[in-house]
Protein backbone atom coordinates (compact mmCIF):
# COMPACT_ATOMS: atom_id res chain seq x y z
CA UNK A 1 0.00 0.00 0.00
CA UNK A 2 1.19 3.48 -0.74
CA UNK A 3 -0.20 6.97 -0.28
CA UNK A 4 -1.17 8.68 -3.54
CA UNK A 5 -1.89 12.34 -4.25
CA UNK A 6 -3.79 14.00 -7.10
CA UNK A 7 -5.05 17.39 -8.23
CA UNK A 8 -8.17 15.57 -9.54
CA UNK A 9 -10.79 13.73 -7.47
CA UNK A 10 -9.91 10.08 -6.80
CA UNK A 11 -12.38 7.23 -7.16
CA UNK A 12 -12.28 4.02 -5.05
CA UNK A 13 -11.64 1.94 -8.19
CA UNK A 14 -9.77 2.87 -11.35
CA UNK A 15 -10.17 0.09 -13.94
CA UNK A 16 -8.41 0.22 -17.33
CA UNK A 17 -8.96 -2.74 -19.70
CA UNK A 18 -5.96 -3.68 -21.84
CA UNK A 19 -5.82 -5.28 -25.29
CA UNK A 20 -4.46 -8.56 -23.91
CA UNK A 21 -7.66 -9.23 -21.94
CA UNK A 22 -6.23 -8.05 -18.64
CA UNK A 23 -7.05 -4.84 -16.81
CA UNK A 24 -4.86 -2.49 -14.82
CA UNK A 25 -6.58 -1.77 -11.52
CA UNK A 26 -6.01 0.76 -8.75
CA UNK A 27 -7.96 0.35 -5.51
CA UNK A 28 -8.18 3.28 -3.12
CA UNK A 29 -9.28 3.67 0.50
CA UNK A 30 -9.35 6.60 2.92
CA UNK A 31 -9.92 9.11 0.12
CA UNK A 32 -9.78 12.68 1.40
CA UNK A 33 -9.44 16.16 -0.04
CA UNK A 34 -7.68 19.18 1.39
CA UNK A 35 -7.86 22.81 0.29
CA UNK A 36 -5.12 25.35 0.52
CA UNK A 37 -4.10 28.56 -1.27
CA UNK A 38 -3.08 26.57 -4.36
CA UNK A 39 -6.38 24.69 -4.68
CA UNK A 40 -7.78 21.30 -3.77
CA UNK A 41 -5.65 18.16 -3.43
CA UNK A 42 -6.91 14.60 -3.16
CA UNK A 43 -5.11 11.79 -1.37
CA UNK A 44 -5.77 8.13 -0.65
CA UNK A 45 -4.23 4.82 0.33
CA UNK A 46 -3.72 2.86 -2.89
CA UNK A 47 -2.79 -0.58 -4.20
CA UNK A 48 -2.51 -1.63 -7.83
CA UNK A 49 -2.36 -4.84 -9.83
CA UNK A 50 -3.26 -6.47 -13.15
CA UNK A 51 -6.12 -8.93 -13.42
CA UNK A 52 -8.45 -10.75 -15.80
CA UNK A 53 -11.41 -10.05 -13.50
CA UNK A 54 -14.24 -7.85 -14.77
CA UNK A 55 -14.99 -4.50 -13.18
CA UNK A 56 -18.05 -6.04 -11.51
CA UNK A 57 -15.88 -8.81 -10.02
CA UNK A 58 -13.35 -6.27 -8.77
CA UNK A 59 -16.14 -4.24 -7.15
CA UNK A 60 -17.63 -7.36 -5.52
CA UNK A 61 -14.25 -8.51 -4.16
CA UNK A 62 -12.70 -5.14 -3.24
CA UNK A 63 -11.61 -6.11 0.30
CA UNK A 64 -10.12 -9.48 -0.68
CA UNK A 65 -8.29 -7.95 -3.65
CA UNK A 66 -6.92 -5.18 -1.41
CA UNK A 67 -5.47 -7.71 1.03
CA UNK A 68 -4.02 -9.81 -1.81
CA UNK A 69 -2.41 -6.77 -3.45
CA UNK A 70 -0.84 -5.73 -0.14
CA UNK A 71 0.49 -9.26 0.38
CA UNK A 72 1.86 -9.48 -3.16
CA UNK A 73 3.68 -6.17 -2.69
CA UNK A 74 5.57 -7.38 0.40
CA UNK A 75 9.17 -8.48 -0.06
CA UNK A 76 9.64 -12.24 -0.18
CA UNK A 77 11.63 -12.18 3.07
CA UNK A 78 8.67 -10.61 4.92
CA UNK A 79 6.22 -13.17 3.51
CA UNK A 80 8.55 -16.04 4.48
CA UNK A 81 8.94 -14.66 8.02
CA UNK A 82 5.14 -14.40 8.37
CA UNK A 83 4.71 -17.98 7.16
CA UNK A 84 7.32 -19.19 9.64
CA UNK A 85 5.45 -17.43 12.46
CA UNK A 86 2.19 -19.05 11.36
CA UNK A 87 3.82 -22.50 11.22
CA UNK A 88 5.22 -22.02 14.73
CA UNK A 89 1.82 -20.92 16.04
CA UNK A 90 0.07 -23.90 14.43
CA UNK A 91 2.70 -26.30 15.76
CA UNK A 92 2.19 -24.92 19.26
CA UNK A 93 -1.58 -25.37 18.98
CA UNK A 94 -1.19 -28.94 17.76
CA UNK A 95 1.32 -29.81 20.48
CA UNK A 96 -0.84 -28.22 23.17
CA UNK A 97 -3.96 -30.06 21.96
CA UNK A 98 -2.09 -33.38 21.85
CA UNK A 99 -0.69 -32.78 25.33
CA UNK A 100 -4.08 -31.97 26.83
CA UNK A 101 -5.68 -34.98 25.08
CA UNK A 102 -2.99 -37.28 26.52
CA UNK A 103 -3.73 -36.01 30.04
CA UNK A 104 -7.42 -36.94 29.84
Amino acid sequence: MRRTFSASPLEPIAYYPQRDGKAKVWLRENIASTKDDEGETWEADEVSFETRLSLAQVEANFDDLWVQAETDAQPESVRIAELQEQITALTNVLLFDEGSAANE
